[in-house]
């Protein structure tokens, strides 16, 4: 797992380069504090307004998952928070490979 580094602010964008594919990543903080996160991989959309949940995968589905997915954590399994970035609360990229891994253990 990879640690991404958050800013501690409702709304952001970024881009970065995660095992080898181009990711653009937009957080937005709705006014009851919830997290909703855009995705594009390569510039193809694979996530858009998903409401952003504490210790669950955030892509939904496999085949968008395809090189990786991401990943809260969050103590108690709360909702991710802009306050919490980067305490307790971190934002990962899990690799295909891990994901397989981890599958295979299950």
């Amino acid at each position: 797992m990879q640690e991404i580094t958050l800013e501690k602010q409702p709304n952001q964008q970024f881009s970065i380069t995660l095992g080898g594919a181009a990711y653009a990543i937009s957080l937005r903080t709705l006014e009851n504090g919830a997290t909703l996160a855009d995705i594009t991989k390569d510039n193809e959309p694979l996530i858009s307004g998903q409401l952003c949940r504490g210790n669950e995968l955030l892509l939904p589905y496999p085949y968008k998952a395809r090189g990786g997915n991401f990943l809260f954590t969050t103590a108690d399994g709360r909702y991710p928070s802009y306050t919490d970035f980067n305490g307790s609360c971190q934002f990962y990229f899990i690799s295909a490979e891990e994901l397989a891994n981890a599958n295979a253990a299950a």
